[in-house]
């Protein structure tokens, strides 16, 4: 009798490939990384691809510029868009069952879907030819910062405070909580209570955080606050002066610039 057998012949193709995100919100230009594992004998060399296709949602522009783009840390050598397709063309070797991660900067200018819900990715190479998914990331609308000042607009000249300490509040309607930093010091948690801005130039940054952990985009505004009166040292001393003549000039030093 004769046997017969057959042979099923599987393409190669990455595995573990994972998706992060810079940001969950939704419509927002954000940095991301694209990371897999290469199969065994899908080694890449110079020239070779990776072929990233991103769900319908995303925004991909039309060109992307190769130094937004890294491999492992080496800047790819050529990145080429087709639709959804990016594809990224290595500057050096990459050895079969290795990592491979890519990172996309802002840059890039990909843009997240507009529509709230979950996205992915797909990746192949020029050796691993099968396309296999990414996780999905969920993309929703994330919570805003609204400053409240009050006064709302500066009191005195060229964007001054004056006389006394203005103070800033926050609304995020849905928010966990507001997270405050205050010239680029520790961040605390906003208590509710009107911040008091000293006298000086400060920069106050608050962002929301939303029920599932997420952090809201960061926004700011930079306050100038004087609380010193301006004093003026007239040269021939203190207190009245007996003049004797006229005309008379009175000189003396304003203790700020006027």
């Amino acid at each position: 009798s004769v046997s017969h057998c057959t042979a099923a012949v599987v393409p190669p193709s990455v595995s573990s490939v994972v998706l992060e995100v810079n940001s969950h919100g939704i419509s927002r230009l954000t940095a991301l990384t694209v990371g897999c594992t290469l199969s065994p004998m899908g080694s890449l060399a110079a020239g070779d691809e990776v072929r990233i296709v991103f769900d319908e949602g995303f925004t991909i522009p039309v060109s992307v510029d190769p130094s937004a783009v890294t491999v492992n840390g080496v800047a790819a050598s050529r990145v080429a868009t087709a639709g959804q397709l990016l594809t990224v063309v290595l500057n050096g070797p990459v050895v079969g069952g290795s990592t491979v991660r890519i990172e996309l900067a802002a840059a890039a200018a990909i843009r997240t879907p507009a529509a709230p819900g979950a996205y992915g990715v797909t990746v192949a190479t020029s050796r691993d030819s099968v396309e296999v998914r990414s996780n999905l990331i969920d993309f929703r609308a994330l919570v805003n910062v609204t400053f409240v000042t009050s006064p709302a607009t500066p009191n005195g000249s060229q964007g001054y405070y004056i006389g006394s300490s203005p103070t800033v509040s926050f609304v995020a309607d849905g928010a966990k909580e507001v997270d405050v930093r205050i010239d680029g010091a520790n961040v605390s948690v906003w208590d509710g209570r009107p911040l008091v801005i000293p006298s000086g130039k400060h920069t106050v940054e608050a962002w929301a955080i939303d029920a599932l952990g997420t952090e809201g985009e960061h926004a700011t505004q930079s306050f100038l606050v004087d609380l010193v009166r301006p004093a003026i040292t007239v040269d021939q001393g203190a207190g009245d002066l007996l003049v004797g003549a006229s005309p008379f000039v009175v000189s003396g030093t304003v203790s700020e610039p006027v």
